[in-house]
């Protein structure tokens, strides 16, 4: 069996398509480590420490913060037995889901918002008055309107 190949941090963070400084913030954590550091003190990196780049890129994209990625990584060393990983985990993405629950509403609500602000500007279309709050609040094609969306707020 041969030597495994080892990457230099320019090479690790191509391959994994990450900054070098990324590498460097998630080493700071704790979430990654360099297989080696040479005497000339350049960081060598395994294929399976890019993967694990790989991994936190995934579950960041997924709104874990790095936080919960890196405890999430720590169950399995930490852990005395399955069932005692198993409950973590679960706490970990039980946690997780409510955050991403109060986003997914969160989310709703500025698609209303912004849904409401396209609607009433699509009445504008061909006006030829200079926009400004007094102007458009008393424009008959938004004036019936109780409280305007947020965006529409910031533009007038």
């Amino acid at each position: 069996m041969g030597k495994e190949q080892l990457y230099k941090i320019g090479q690790a963070s191509k391959k994994a398509r990450v900054t070098l400084r990324t590498i460097r913030y998630y080493e700071e954590l704790g979430l990654i480590e360099p297989a080696v550091r040479t005497k000339g003190g350049f960081r060598l990196y395994t294929e399976e420490c890019i993967e694990r780049l790989r991994l936190i890129q995934a579950l960041k994209l997924l709104d874990f913060p790095l936080s919960k990625i890196k405890e999430m990584f720590k169950i399995r060393e930490l852990a005395q037995s399955g069932d005692e990983a198993s409950h973590r985990v679960m706490r970990l993405l039980q946690s997780q889901q409510r955050e991403a629950i109060k986003k997914k509403g969160q989310c709703e609500k500025m698609l209303q918002e912004i849904q409401s602000t396209m609607e009433l500007v699509t009445r504008c279309y061909g006006c030829e008055t200079k926009p400004s709050y007094e102007v458009c609040r008393s424009c008959e094609m938004i004036s019936h309107q109780g409280e305007l969306p947020l965006p529409l707020r910031v533009i007038l």
